[in-house]
């Protein structure tokens, strides 16, 4: 009896520490156009913008993955991006030739999660702009 509990005990922690969930959040900051820099310049918008970035996250710690890149809209309303959100803000930024700046970011993170872990594909898409001098 006690090594038929104890296999069900150890079956019951291996599922548990396999199984994980699925999630996908949207979020459309607010704030300023430009993040709020307080700037005299103007700027042009040269384009429609999108960036994808994947990571894992291990104990909410240690980001891991395509996050060497970091772009920035300066903060809004719902706080600073996570690191995997920097990095597809830096690759919508880069893929449009001669844009500066990010407005109206609208990020998608799809997000599955483990006992210690989750990975991350964050998508954001945006207005590219050129700020003029």
């Amino acid at each position: 009896m006690n090594n038929a509990l104890r296999n069900v005990l150890s079956l019951s922690l291996l599922a548990l520490l396999a199984v994980g969930c699925a999630s996908t959040h949207v979020a459309v900051p607010g704030g300023t156009p430009l993040g709020g820099m307080s700037t005299g310049a103007s700027y042009d918008v040269v384009g429609d913008a999108e960036g994808t970035a994947s990571g894992t996250v291990i104990l909410g710690l240690f980001t891991l993955g395509d996050v060497n890149r970091r772009g920035s809209t300066g903060g809004g309303a719902i706080g600073l991006p996570d690191p995997i959100e920097q990095a597809a803000v830096y690759n919508a930024i880069a893929s449009v030739p001669g844009a500066d700046a990010l407005i109206a970011p609208r990020y998608h993170n799809d997000v599955t999660s483990y006992f210690l872990w989750k990975n991350q594909t964050s998508t954001v898409r945006g207005k590219a702009v050129r700020i003029n001098p």
